[in-house]
């Protein structure tokens, strides 16, 4: 087996959230990042299945996890992610690992903040269309305006001449 001193040292120094699996998908080791999205301590989420605070789409993370084992990656497996703060959107890849205990290095990258940002900017554009079918309709009903007091002009100016 693998000497995992070095590797824990490694794992709790990547800016994303980390878990180390068993078989059963529960949390061996969680970095310290993982700890913080969940707004969990270690004790806490010791082997607890990782579906409790990690699901895809409310389906579970087993049923996710499990057709990548002959591949042995799954990536950028869009996940939502409980805390007591509240639901956030991840990008999962996991890896599985064949022999020894741990079964399955699982990485969540928060991805929150991007979606909000995409949200805000899909807004912005469905506005600015918006503004641009109003400035549209503003010319034409002023083009209609022009077209119309032309006419009214001329015949004005008969029916005072008369």
């Amino acid at each position: 087996m693998q000497n995992w001193g070095k590797t824990w040292d490694i794992l709790d120094r990547i800016s994303d959230a980390v878990f180390v699996l068993d078989g059963d998908l529960r949390v061996r080791h969680a970095n310290p990042t993982a700890l913080l999205m969940l707004g969990v301590d270690e004790h806490t989420i010791d082997s607890q299945p990782l579906e409790l605070f990690v699901s895809h789409h409310k389906v579970f993370l087993s049923s996710v996890l499990e057709p990548f084992k002959n591949d042995r990656a799954a990536e950028n497996v869009e996940v939502c992610v409980q805390s007591p703060n509240g639901e956030s959107t991840g990008l999962l890849s996991a890896g599985f690992l064949s022999g020894g205990e741990m079964e399955w290095v699982v990485i969540v990258k928060d991805i929150s903040k991007l979606k909000q940002d995409q949200d805000k900017t899909t807004e912005r554009h469905l506005e600015m269309a918006k503004n641009s079918r109003l400035e549209s309709i503003g010319t034409l009903a002023g083009g209609v305006a022009h077209e119309i007091n032309n006419p009214l002009a001329i015949i004005l100016g008969y029916a005072q001449k008369l």
